[in-house]
């Protein structure tokens, strides 16, 4: 469940940044000027929800009741060393930018 949180807060604090620094919207359907509250909101919610389901159990075990904390860890960190070490964004064959090109098409198109 933390893993799904977490994962989807990504989507959410990238769109954010992605509105702050102008990005509009180009599908068939927006909330308009109500987007970048509820993307705030969504944050918000989501930080709260993340820390509450990181606090520890109360059974007695530690690894049972941070066994949230140790899954994340246990992700978080070789991911992160990979990205760090390997940097496997710099040998992508991906078109750089290649969704404004598609976002200008969607926009005229209205």
């Amino acid at each position: 469940m933390l893993g799904i949180y977490i994962a989807f807060q990504s989507v959410v604090l990238a769109s954010l940044i992605q509105r702050f620094r102008g990005w509009k919207p180009a599908g068939p359907w927006t909330l308009g000027s109500l987007g970048l509250i509820i993307n705030i909101a969504a944050l918000a919610y989501r930080i709260w929800a993340i820390s509450w389901l990181l606090q520890p159990g109360v059974s007695g075990d530690w690894f049972i009741d941070n066994i949230s904390l140790i899954g994340v860890v246990a992700v978080l960190v070789p991911g992160g060393l990979y990205l760090l070490v390997a940097r496997p964004h710099l040998r992508s064959k991906a078109p750089y930018s290649d969704a404004i090109e598609v976002a200008k098409k969607m926009r005229a198109s209205k």
